[in-house]
């Protein structure tokens, strides 16, 4: 049985990132984790995954919430060693 780590790993992504998009997009991590690995294929996947990273860390950073601005910063740091 796969697990949701199991699925992250797959897809090439982060605890952090799988959970900013979670939360950008109302879904739960496991279909979060489907939708990123899919829009990773297409040709504008990686540059709309980042920007709602972004997106995600500006609304976290306004909200006050430094824990999790820190977790989604680290997420968008690990998208971006992984571009080429």
């Amino acid at each position: 049985m796969l697990t949701l780590n199991d699925c992250i790993d797959f897809a090439g992504l982060t605890p952090e990132q799988v959970k900013a998009i979670a939360e950008h997009e109302k879904i739960p991590e496991l279909v979060a984790t489907c939708l990123a690995n899919k829009l990773m294929e297409t040709p504008n996947g990686r540059d709309g995954l980042r920007r709602l990273l972004e997106a995600e860390l500006d609304f976290a950073m306004a909200r006050g919430e430094e824990g999790l601005a820190q977790q989604y910063k680290r997420g968008l740091d690990a998208f971006g060693r992984y571009d080429n």
